[in-house]
């Protein structure tokens, strides 16, 4: 396996954030001297450039936050919220601010630079004009007030609005810069109302942020009137300019910026509409619908009944979709119901659509939303796994034995399209826009039996949930994306279904995908973890670079297969994020323990992200527990061929091997190989018990690792005694009371070697297989390839003791 290092990061970060420090305040009282006009020109020179940084600050941040995961901006805004609710809006919460532009990425110094010979030609010019220091400390405000306020919407956080609003009315502030403000946020309302999402066909701001947003521009009415004015305008071209909708008159719409969205069941939610009332399309089934509404509050039931003739729920669906876009549309709660959280029109036609006694499997696929019940990636899980070679599922009744159930063959057909469209959809996630969450909006949004073809699903995303695609039904409006790239996409969706036997025709592929242009391309890393239990738990992580075509640094799929065909299982970990300098990023790099989004306790908890590595106590099998889920995980992947360490399963799976159950505070099944004998692999059928080990000497090693030329390093690596071990391992030194970090070692790959640690004399390792690539043909048998060709080996965890 050929590494290709980089020094791209695995979240490529965008191309200018900008550091900005506060201006010290001493530096506003300054005096005159003789002889410093030169400076003072290059001061001016590089007070221009700062004033230019902070707008590109402001684009940067806002693109920062928009494109972000629910996990990224929660870090990110939290950090605003620590940083600046601990005191009033002095010099040292504007520099905290500054330090928090600066960790939104490393290409900050570019811009720093011009700030530092700003600082340092003010002691030089001490001509600086008062005038011109405040100016340049106004810009820093207005930073500074914005990024407090799309806080406040982003988090709908009381807290962060009280002090928006202390911000507000507390700093001097003159008109000219209270007006940018205004002007600033205005702006950035307009544009979060008028993006369209795969998750909101009209808005992409939820009803809390709106609210938030309502009660932000109250600190000014004049505000709120030329905010309502923006958007009217907005929405009014956004109408008349749709394609295929030139017959729509200019209407006079009227935005509602706190609309009252409240969750019930769908069977009780009330439907009531808001004057005055425009008819958004003059049409007489719109005339229709908004006269049967004034007689009063109705269920989607009750005023499906009353139209006459009676609509489908597609086509009743739409025109209320048209009145809530318009704001004349708001959801009631019956008598006797509490709000609850947040719900809007979809979620509430999806219940109604699922609830009816003729609903079939596949038959709302454009316009099912997101339902009540949310299947959450780790819920996968638990609707089913089934073993290869068996058809059944055994699931923990908490008791002593073991029950099976059928497996779920419902969605065995979504996740064979969730595949597809997963490797066809990383190839346009570079340019198309940064959606790490479409596994989980996928699982959301389609419940289990939606019969959902890839290449609409797909297109659905591509197309970025244009208000009226799924009336369009053809998905063929492509203005985001030119038409050649759109075409050559579709082809590469075509190319990996194969040609109906499982077979894809590679080079075809490979011609087709040289054809893209390169910078729709990300690196590819392969990672191979291991999250080590114990008294100190500890999380070890791998990561090899492949070359091109996987996108960024996530956890993917482990596949569950049979010969021919592809079957995903659940994924284990989501690992979306920056992992920076955390990460081994070589392919025998030295590894290092890292905590990712998670902490370490005295107690044994280790968490990485939603999941927590419980180990109650020195002599405990280590238990994988869901936050979120709140309960346990079963089924701990533990290799690359759907190996798997199951806990509730280790009665069953040790009585079925080694013939009874043993002592739960031994780390292995059977002791480490000694004197070089081998161990072999243990296995259950296709659940991986135990990798196969061989005991190496150090002194073989450090002739490995004594030079990194690579005549020698080949010579080496032809001994005839590598030859017994597989291409790739993990490398574990011997010390007392167990083995250190493993180490991925690529015994294929000549040059790899000069990377490894520099092993001891006397020392002794213990080299563990890496169980094949689950996308390798060889694996299975099949005809599986990944989507640039190479063998991407997919994450790895392996509860172990140290």
């Amino acid at each position: 396996m050929t590494t290709h290092p980089t020094p791209t990061l695995l979240n490529t970060p965008p191309p200018f954030v900008v550091r900005v420090t506060a201006l010290p305040t001493s530096a506003l009282q300054v005096t005159r001297s003789p002889g410093t006009s030169a400076a003072l020109g290059r001061a001016r020179e590089h007070q221009d450039q700062l004033a230019h940084c902070a707008r590109q600050l402001d684009l940067a941040l806002h693109r920062q936050v928009g494109e972000a995961t629910d996990q990224e901006q929660r870090r990110l805004l939290l950090r605003l919220k620590r940083r600046t609710a601990e005191k009033g809006w002095s010099a040292e919460t504007l520099q905290r601010l500054g330090e928090l532009a600066a960790d939104l990425a490393p290409q900050a110094d570019r811009h720093a630079a011009h700030l530092r010979q700003y600082h340092t030609l003010l002691g030089e010019g001490e001509r600086l004009f008062e005038r011109e220091m405040a100016e340049a400390a106004a810009a820093v405000r207005e930073w500074s007030m914005n990024a407090l306020i799309r806080a406040a919407l982003l988090l709908s956080s009381p807290t962060l609005l009280a002090d928006a609003e202390r911000f507000w009315h507390a700093e001097p502030m003159s008109g000219k810069t209270r007006r940018q403000v205004l002007t600033s946020l205005t702006r950035y309302l307009v544009r979060a109302a008028t993006k369209p999402t795969p998750f909101n066909r009209f808005t992409s701001m939820s009803a809390g942020e709106w609210r938030t947003g309502a009660a932000l521009l109250d600190f000014n009415e004049t505000w709120t009137a030329q905010v309502r004015q923006e958007l009217n305008l907005q929405v009014r071209g956004a109408l008349t300019s749709a394609p295929g909708r030139q017959d729509i008159p200019e209407p006079a719409l009227e935005i509602h910026l706190n609309p009252t969205l409240i969750t019930s069941p769908a069977q009780h939610v009330v439907l009531a509409v808001k004057g005055p009332v425009v008819r958004v399309r003059r049409n007489d089934r719109m005339d229709a619908l908004i006269g049967a509404m004034r007689g009063g509050p109705l269920t989607f039931a009750a005023l499906q009944q009353r139209l006459d003739p009676h609509p489908t729920p597609e086509d009743l669906w739409r025109d209320l979709q048209r009145l809530q876009g318009a704001g004349l549309l708001e959801l009631l709660p019956p008598a006797g119901w509490q709000s609850g959280w947040l719900q809007d029109l979809d979620a509430v036609f999806s219940d109604f659509v699922n609830s009816l006694p003729d609903h079939r499997p596949g038959q709302m696929q454009h316009l099912q939303a997101q339902t009540q019940v949310t299947y959450t990636a780790l819920d996968l899980g638990r609707l089913g796994w089934t073993p290869p070679e068996r058809n059944l599922v055994f699931e923990d009744s908490g008791a002593s034995d073991l029950r099976p159930v059928a497996c779920a063959d419902a969605w065995r057909p979504i996740l064979d399209d969730l595949l597809l469209v997963q490797q066809a959809y990383s190839l346009a996630e570079g340019t198309l826009g940064n959606r790490l969450q479409f596994a989980r909006w996928f699982c959301r949004r389609y419940g289990p039996g939606a019969q959902v073809p890839a290449v609409q699903v797909y297109q659905d995303v591509l197309v970025d949930g244009h208000p009226w695609a799924a009336e369009q039904r053809s998905f063929a409006w492509m203005s985001e994306a030119p038409a050649h790239l759109a075409d050559g996409i579709r082809q590469v969706r075509r190319l990996l279904g194969g040609d109906g036997q499982g077979a894809v025709d590679r080079q075809a592929l490979t011609a087709c995908l040289g054809e893209l242009p390169a910078d729709l391309f990300s690196p590819s890393y392969a990672f191979y973890g291991q999250l080590l239990g114990g008294p100190a738990p500890s999380f070890v992580l791998n990561a090899v670079q492949l070359g091109f075509g996987r996108t960024q640094g996530r956890a993917r799929w482990i596949m569950d297969a049979r010969p021919g065909e592809v079957r995903t299982g659940r994924p284990l970990l989501d690992l979306t994020g920056e992992f920076h300098a955390n990460i081994n990023r070589h392919a025998c790099a030295r590894s290092r323990a890292v905590v990712l989004n998670g902490r370490a306790t005295g107690d044994g908890d280790l968490s990485v992200l939603d999941l927590h590595l419980s180990v109650p106590s020195p002599t405990a099998r280590p238990v994988l527990w869901s936050a979120a889920l709140d309960r346990p995980v079963w089924g701990v992947p533990l290799g690359m061929l759907g190996a798997r360490y199951l806990p509730p399963f280790y009665r069953f799976l040790t009585a079925m091997t080694v013939g009874g159950p043993l002592d739960p505070a031994l780390p292995l099944l059977t002791p480490p190989p000694q004197d070089g004998a081998p161990s072999p692999r243990l296995q259950l059928g296709q659940v991986v018990l135990q990798r196969a080990r061989w005991s190496v000497p150090g002194e073989r090693l450090a002739g490995l690792t004594a030079t990194a030329d690579f005549r020698s390093a080949l010579a080496v690596a032809s001994a005839p005694w590598l030859q017994d071990l597989p291409a790739h391992v993990f490398l574990r030194q011997a010390q007392e009371g167990g083995f250190g970090k493993p180490v991925f070692a690529d015994l294929a790959s000549p040059l790899s070697w000069a990377t490894l640690p520099r092993p001891t004399q006397g020392s002794v390792w213990c080299a563990e297989e890496a169980l094949p690539d689950p996308l390798s043909p060889a694996a299975w048998g099949g005809q599986v390839q990944s989507v640039d060709g190479t063998h991407v080996t997919e994450f790895v965890v392996e509860p172990r003791y140290a």
